[in-house]
């Protein structure tokens, strides 16, 4: 017999972050690293606008009409829209930096669940060992 686990959804967003990174690090694939951070995004923005009650016109239509990123820009949008909605357009592909967009995608789901209250395992502070080693040109200038 199964055991069942209850788990909130930013329980679920911190634990589908954590697969993203360990992908990332341990099996060196971005595209399943994104495709498993965009679902955490998915449910930390569903968290986001539950809270705040609305959204915006823009935002509203932009997912009613699953509108192409150009149509509505915002970091990371393209190769995010092409996991959620199935967009076929190849030169969406075309000369993208898988790893640098995982990384972006995961720092950002990072930083918005811990927005929100919630946790990432010690996979976020593996990640951002890692980051700091294998990426030095993402870090910050200091001073």
């Amino acid at each position: 017999m199964s055991e069942h686990r209850k788990i909130t959804t930013i329980d679920a967003a911190g634990e589908l972050l954590d697969w993203s990174i360990r992908v990332l690090l341990d099996y060196h694939s971005p595209l399943p690293s994104i495709a498993l951070a965009t679902a955490a995004d998915n449910i930390l923005a569903h968290i986001v606008r539950a809270k705040e009650g609305h959204l915006s016109l823009k935002e509203a239509l932009a997912l009613e009409r699953h509108s192409h990123p150009r149509e509505n820009p915002e970091p990371m949008d393209t190769l995010r829209d092409l996991i959620r909605y199935g967009q076929r357009d190849d030169w969406l592909m075309a000369g993208r930096d898988l790893e640098t967009e995982a990384i972006e995608l995961i720092v950002r789901g990072i930083i918005d669940l811990h927005g929100l209250g919630g946790t990432v395992s010690y996979e976020a502070e593996r990640f951002r060992h890692w980051v700091l080693q294998a990426r030095p040109e993402l870090r910050e200038d200091e001073g």
